[in-house]
């Protein structure tokens, strides 16, 4: 039973973790060690900035990942008027040439 809590209490954590800002997650692993002296933490600084960059640019994908996903059902719609016009366009041609005969 004791074991079981442990365990959980340490799965709880690492998704408290993974939700975690990258600098907070560098001080919770700094604080786990016991050493929050300046030169440790500007040890660390560096690995912030990258996680802190990384996790900007996956954002940036993300967001023009939606942007294509957008285009492209935009150019779907237009796609799709494009043919009931060129449609409508053809029936009064017909019409119109039936008209003329």
């Amino acid at each position: 039973q004791e074991l079981r809590m442990q365990h959980k209490h340490a799965m709880d954590e690492l998704e408290i973790m993974k939700k975690m800002d990258p600098s907070s997650k560098a001080v919770m692993v700094l604080r786990n060690k016991r050493d929050l002296s300046p030169e440790k933490v500007a040890e660390v600084a560096p690995a912030i900035e990258a996680a802190a960059l990384l996790n900007l640019r996956e954002e940036e994908i993300a967001g023009l990942k939606m942007t294509v996903s957008k285009r492209d059902e935009i150019i779907k719609e237009l796609k799709a008027k494009l043919r009931v016009y060129e449609s409508e366009i053809l029936d009064m041609y017909d019409e119109r040439k039936d008209l003329m005969a």
